[in-house]
């Protein structure tokens, strides 16, 4: 079961975070993001949904953006994270683990169930 198995919550409070990381790891333009997204299972993934998200993500300082002219073709949108983006993926991904590690000990013997 992969991310496009999952409910279309999750997927939807989990693209930001995907996004943030994916322009951490590197400079990337709206149309290679959505291509990105959807080839790790995130299937709602559009320019609808994701350009105002880098909007934001930018007008909250996690995300910076300039135009690229390249040689052929018009000119795109490029977007990448801050210094700010990068600590705040990190912390999202720490946040996420933390959140599995719990979920997991749901039900376990030992865990706590309330």
């Amino acid at each position: 079961m992969g991310l496009a198995d999952t409910s279309e919550s999750l997927q939807r409070a989990l693209l930001p975070v995907a996004t943030l990381r994916l322009v951490a790891h590197a400079p990337q333009h709206g149309y290679a993001l959505i291509a990105a997204l959807r080839a790790a299972g995130f299937t709602k993934a559009q320019g609808g949904t994701l350009y105002p998200l880098l909007r934001a993500m930018e007008e909250d300082g996690l995300v910076a953006s300039r135009w690229e002219v390249p040689a052929t073709g018009p000119a795109r949108k490029v977007f990448e994270a801050t210094s700010r983006g990068l600590a705040r993926s990190a912390a999202d991904e720490d946040t996420i683990e933390e959140s599995l590690r719990t979920v997991r000990r749901l039900g376990a013997p030992g865990g706590s169930t309330t």
